[in-house]
């Protein structure tokens, strides 16, 4: 449940937070705290289990901070209220990070490359034989507007070979909505799981997209607002992520059974949809693959594929509202380069926390 259609409100939001909040400095006594913004998905299901078992408050009392977790939110509420300056961290894709928080004035830094989706985003078409692709143009396709759902069509046009601009977009404000729409024949919607695998079941469903075809470009992470963040809870964070992701790959044990069967009760599912949505998540469950996936020359690639994206469809506006250009908010790598405006860099990849 990681989609959210109000980027313009939430990048005006951020906007009035970085300018009435400055840079936070605890004292030397302080105990500093920061709460994660989260919601339900596969991917993020580890930070409950890093409360769960403990680990934030282990890794808290090395470091002298203390570190929580939200109960669920709602996933688009968890980001306006990150950009309204309510939280120091949250769960976030790259592409909502960027509209959002980002472009809205809050310097963020994902700090914890958690995975990218390799088919857990999917457009499904029901019909009673198998259409082609290319015949979505002219038709309606139900989506959340603003979303990775839209970027997944986007895409999809690109590699499919289909006018994107004479696709009917219907949007609907929550994902929910989305499977409700998927009704009778002749339904096109995109859509995520587990609404993606539920909508799967009906017989004359036929998935014509999935996000396996982009590989690595709808990623899950963590981020911190840098006014509120200090070194030692980025490294809490991470440390109890990656001990996390350590019981998680630990095949076959037993530990690594009961966070599954946790993780799967927590978030409403049975074990076995919970192992069926991993298996379309590519996690990287160590600190080594993360590192290697984040300092790729891909995620540049991507990343300007995502801000291509996010201007031509009116994602990116100014403090007053005025639709900008896709190098209005810099992007800044590992490497130290930067694509977009250098004097105004939104958005940040570090791997500091991840080694």
């Amino acid at each position: 449940m990681r989609r959210i259609s109000s980027f313009a409100a939430i990048a005006a939001v951020a906007a009035i937070a970085a300018t009435t909040l400055a840079p936070q400095t605890a004292s030397a006594q302080a105990r500093e705290t920061c709460v994660i913004a989260n919601s339900h998905y596969t991917g993020w299901e580890p930070i409950w289990l890093a409360k769960h078992l403990g680990l934030f408050k282990k890794w808290g009392d090395q470091l002298n901070v203390t570190i929580d977790v939200t109960e669920p939110m709602k996933y688009g509420e968890s980001i306006t209220q990150f950009a309204a300056n309510q939280f120091c961290a949250l769960a976030v894709t790259n592409m909502d990070a960027f509209t959002g928080p980002a472009a809205g004035g809050i310097p963020t830094t994902m700090i914890v490359v958690g995975d990218y989706s390799n088919g857990n985003d999917g457009l499904l078409w029901k019909a009673t034989r198998r259409p082609n692709i290319r015949d979505i143009v002219g038709k309606k396709v139900v989506l959340v507007q603003g979303s990775v759902s839209q970027y997944l069509l986007w895409r999809a046009a690109q590699m499919e070979n289909f006018d994107y601009k004479r696709v009917s977009i219907e949007n609907v404000d929550d994902e929910v909505d989305t499977k409700n729409s998927f009704a009778s024949n002749g339904s096109i919607i995109v859509t995520w799981n587990p609404i993606l695998m539920s909508a799967r079941g009906d017989k004359n469903a036929h998935m014509l997209f999935d996000s396996s075809r982009i590989p690595g470009e709808i990623i899950d992470g963590i981020v911190v607002n840098d006014n509120k963040a200090s070194v030692n809870v980025r490294k809490a964070i991470a440390g109890a992520w990656y001990e996390a992701m350590t019981i998680m790959n630990d095949r076959g044990s037993k530990r690594q059974a009961e966070a599954i069967k946790w993780m799967a009760d927590f978030a409403g599912n049975t074990v076995e949809e919970f192992k069926t949505q991993l298996q379309t998540t590519n996690m990287f469950y160590t600190r080594s693959d993360a590192v290697q996936f984040a300092t790729d020359a891909k995620l540049k690639t991507t990343m300007d594929l995502v801000r291509t994206f996010a201007a031509e469809n009116g994602l990116l506006k100014n403090g007053a509202g005025v639709e900008q250009d896709k190098n209005y908010v810099g992007i800044q790598f590992p490497d130290g380069s930067v694509v977009g405006d250098r004097n105004n860099v939104g958005l940040r990849f570090d791997t500091t926390y991840m080694q």
